[in-house]
């Protein structure tokens, strides 16, 4: 199996394609140019090798995590949204590519990679004419052919990631590889065929297979997420009881779970501003234990009034068996 392209395979290919010098991309200075291409190269890294965003910002100039966190983000987002940008990003991966077919052909084989428009396919051509005429090269492993019957049958690069335990760049890269030994096969045994064209057929039949298989239920997830609402911005129910009626409350928990009260003064003023249990009027339990009354929970799941006790601060301390105190923060009052 060959291993994936070093870390500075891919910095030094980002470099190249934007011609920036490598210790500019891996410096501090803000420059357009030099930022756009040193998020390119943190969102590669991650890509590509999968790596922690610690680990890429060390390798990107000693950057934090944060750094990197934001750059995977940002090219992420614009690739999603920039036509022209996601070309750039596949002619890098083209030229991270070209390099690992290094690997296919003897020593004494130059292959140089263009980064001009148009030249992706020449160059293809040419690598694929090189395995041609050395046929030992052009045997497919079992794993590959594997690779491709899954990737033909619609399953993502993700999917088949997961399963064969590797990144998705490198699933793409193996089945790249794959369809180039294809087509070098069957040029051996005398057919002609148009490189370009064959792989924008091989792209154009899986688009339209991914469409009949994931094409109605994405519409049908799109529709869903759409008429419902996420219950709170983390969770989409109560950790606790499972409610969506209920308004969030704070760590996934509603306001009838998390145990925090909301209308103190109200249930208050319900139980007749007294402590319940001695019946002592809410400005003599100030005056004599210089703190307002405590309202507690009974025991009782729900937001209702009844759900909560008043006590003063003399039986709240024998409710739960602590000793009565002094403090700093006692409340001062008005002399009557």
């Amino acid at each position: 199996m060959n291993k994936q392209p070093s870390h500075n395979k891919i910095i030094n290919a980002v470099a190249n394609f934007y011609n920036v010098r490598r210790k500019d991309l891996l410096g501090t200075r803000r420059q357009k140019k030099l930022v756009k291409s040193r998020q390119v190269a943190m969102y590669l890294l991650r890509e590509i090798l999968n790596k922690s965003y610690p680990w890429i910002g060390r390798v990107v100039g000693n950057k934090d995590h944060t750094t990197a966190i934001h750059s995977y983000n940002k090219i992420k987002l614009t690739k999603e949204n920039d036509v022209d940008f996601r070309q750039e990003l596949e002619r890098i991966l083209n030229i991270i590519s070209a390099e690992e077919l290094k690997t296919l052909l003897p020593k004494s084989v130059s292959l140089s990679v263009s980064d001009k428009d148009g030249e992706e396919y020449s160059q293809l051509e040419r690598t694929i004419e090189e395995l041609r005429k050395r046929s030992p090269s052009l045997v497919t492993s079992e794993r590959e052919k594997s690779m491709l019957e899954e990737w033909r049958s619609g399953k993502t690069l993700e999917k088949i990631g997961i399963e064969w335990k590797l990144t998705r760049e490198r699933i793409r890269q193996i089945i790249t590889r794959g369809i180039l030994r294809e087509i070098a096969n069957k040029v051996n045994e005398g057919f002609e065929i148009d490189v370009q064209e064959f792989l924008k057929q091989e792209k154009n039949q899986r688009k339209n297979l991914q469409d009949k298989l994931y094409g109605k239920i994405k519409i049908e997830e799109k529709k869903d997420s759409d008429e419902s609402r996420r219950w709170s911005r983390f969770y989409a129910r109560c950790r606790q009881c499972g409610t969506t009626v209920i308004p969030h409350r704070s760590h996934g928990l509603c306001i009838k779970c998390s145990g925090i009260i909301v209308d103190r003064e109200g249930i208050i003023k319900e139980k007749g501003e007294k402590c319940e249990v001695c019946g002592i009027q809410r400005v003599l339990a100030l005056k004599q234990f210089g703190r307002d009354l405590y309202v507690t929970h009974a025991n009782k799941k729900g937001v209702a009034t009844s759900n909560y006790l008043v006590l003063c601060r003399g039986c709240f301390l024998k409710a739960t068996g602590k000793k009565l105190g002094t403090s700093r923060h006692k409340i001062k009052l008005i002399p009557s």
